[in-house]
């Protein structure tokens, strides 16, 4: 229901995207628009828990993980990973948050409150998957194992296996 300009949110070639960023072609990225470690609703905290599990459990390489983080609290967040960060911060322009987008392997929506996140659209518009627990408007986008994975409500170990399934 809401627009999307597909002509600027559309799948570029995933090399291009991750060199336009600064971003090795061979990591696995992981995109989240972060606010703050204290703002609950949006699920940083269980995404930080997902990638210590996914780290712990050997699911995908610690060296090849990056998170790419949009949007204000980077630096918070930067400092509780126990993974390579980069910073994007607040992007300008939908052509360059469509290069973020495909720059990333994954987006990951961990949020415990959302109804239809564009954020979600644009990343699904991108040709890039999304990984979200199973609530609110998630599954009116993400197609399970189709264009993304829907986890369990607040599974990290669901939303881990559903990160390491797009790996």
């Amino acid at each position: 229901p809401n627009a999307l300009d597909i002509s600027k949110f559309r799948p570029i070639a995933k090399a291009e995207a991750k060199k336009s960023i600064g971003v090795d072609s061979d990591s696995f990225s992981i995109l989240f628009n972060a606010y703050s470690l204290s703002e609950k609703r949006k699920g940083l905290d269980l995404l930080k828990e997902t990638i210590e599990l996914i780290i712990k459990e050997k699911m995908i390489p610690k060296e090849k993980l990056v998170l790419l983080v949009l949007g204000k609290g980077g630096q918070e967040i930067a400092s509780a990973m126990d993974i390579r960060v980069k910073l994007l911060g607040r992007i300008s322009g939908d052509d360059n948050l469509a290069m973020c987008y495909n720059a990333a392997d994954v987006f990951a929506a961990p949020s415990v409150q959302d109804n239809l996140p564009n954020t979600v659209m644009e990343s699904l518009s991108c040709g890039t998957p999304a990984v979200a627990f199973n609530i609110g408007g998630m599954p009116d986008m993400i197609n399970h194992k189709s264009n993304g994975y829907l986890a369990d409500p607040f599974s990290i170990e669901d939303f881990a296996k559903g990160i390491s399934w797009i790996y």
